[in-house]
């Protein structure tokens, strides 16, 4: 989407979520944060008290582009309704530019691997997200293989390891005997 439409879409979503009820705080902070259940981890909010600014700070990026609002607990009343708002921006923006799904992986030859500097040795690397989302990688010594070889069984590591994201095998990076033809 154009960098003009994600605006619009934001300012959308902005003028949703300001119609959301707003009340003045009758407890402290300390009360609020004691008696509230909102103290879940929310994936891209977080909980933001510093000095007299406390509330719940939403923060995403789709296509490049950050997209950040905070939600203070003195404008909208107490923790849980700031928290409600954050949570319905949040999914508002999530249901416009949903992330990108776990099996859409950049296989152009030369994503997920680069050259590395390891100790006193350079490398390829391979590296991607395993079934789990655990980053997996992979190094090839360059003086060991060559640097032209060592850029093959990096390439080749990382398509094996990405091809595991659609087949249920046990998680373990392949081993250099799988790479070499």
């Amino acid at each position: 989407m154009p960098g003009s439409a994600w605006v619009a879409i934001a300012v959308q979503v902005k003028a949703e979520v300001d119609f959301l009820p707003q009340r003045r705080a009758t407890t402290s902070n300390d009360e609020q944060r004691r008696a509230t259940t909102s103290n879940m981890k929310q994936k891209h909010i977080s909980r933001v008290e510093t000095g007299k600014t406390n509330g719940w700070q939403v923060r995403l990026m789709r296509n490049g582009i950050k997209h950040s609002k905070f939600f203070s607990i003195q404008r909208f009343g107490d923790i849980d309704s700031a928290l409600a708002a954050a949570v319905a921006y949040r999914d508002s923006l999530l249901s416009i530019a949903p992330p990108s799904a776990s099996g859409s992986v950049d296989l152009s030859p030369d994503a997920g691997i680069r050259v590395e500097t390891v100790g006193s040795y350079k490398a390829w690397v391979a590296s991607w997200m395993d079934e789990t989302g655990t980053r997996r990688s992979r190094k090839f010594n360059i003086r060991k293989h060559g640097n032209l070889r060592a850029k093959q069984l990096a390439r080749k590591a990382r398509q094996m390891g990405v091809a595991r994201l659609h087949k249920p095998e046990p998680k373990k990076a392949p081993s250099l005997s799988d790479l070499i033809d």
